[in-house]
């Protein structure tokens, strides 16, 4: 069984072809290349692209530009996906931020869709969730690094989706208010502290977070 995908099976095949391309790299190395323009005029509503994952032709329009990340919208890959869940698990994992009961899930026309579960974080009494997308998972990956140089990988949830909100929790889900160790608190807070203004207290907020004469000061 050969490793190199079917669509460069023709490239092993065919030497002068092969020649052609290598030539071709050269010289985009060397800068000997000249523009030809923009042929976009020349396209008609649509394009087929191949996924370069699963090698399915996808349909996507005309003036659609490739990024980094999937560069084919609409099209579902089935191995980015298992990748994108699987790496989801691992951050809500024991060995990353203990937090597995926070992970929701549904799924939708065979479509997982996956979910932090911050209900009453941002507001007493209240079923919340916050969609975790493979678009947003630089910013779960992000939440779970600054919680974990913060003393409190398992508040990677409520951080991600205070972020993605703009907005702080709720001051009784504050770090402050549960046993992190006294020497994590002032960093966790100020994690939080950043995510948008302070809100003031209320029906949804009855306690306000931990006021700078709480947080513990390190020695």
């Amino acid at each position: 069984m050969s490793d190199i995908p079917e669509r460069e099976q023709h490239l092993q095949e065919d030497p002068e072809l092969r020649a052609r391309l290598l030539k071709g790299l050269q010289d985009a190395e060397r800068g000997a290349v000249h523009d030809l323009g923009d042929f976009t005029q020349y396209a008609g509503p649509s394009l087929v692209l191949r996924c370069p994952d699963c090698d399915q032709d996808v349909t996507v329009p005309a003036d659609h530009t490739l990024h980094s990340g999937h560069p084919l919208p609409g099209h579902s890959c089935p191995d980015q996906t298992l990748a994108f869940v699987r790496r989801v698990l691992e951050l809500f994992s024991l060995t990353h931020a203990d937090c597995a009961d926070t992970l929701f899930w549904r799924v939708d026309d065979g479509e997982i869709h996956l979910f932090a579960n911050v209900s009453d974080i941002f507001f007493w009494g209240a079923a919340d969730l916050e969609e975790i997308t493979p678009a947003r998972l630089p910013d779960l990956e992000r939440a779970y690094a600054d919680c974990k140089a913060a003393g409190g990988a398992e508040y990677m949830p409520e951080l991600y989706a205070a972020r993605i909100r703009g907005e702080r929790p709720q001051g009784a889900a504050y770090p402050g208010r549960r046993p992190v160790g006294p020497e994590q608190h002032r960093d966790l807070i100020a994690l939080f502290d950043a995510c948008g203004p302070e809100r003031p207290t209320g029906l949804g907020n009855p306690h306000r977070a931990p006021a700078p004469a709480d947080r513990e000061e390190r020695p």
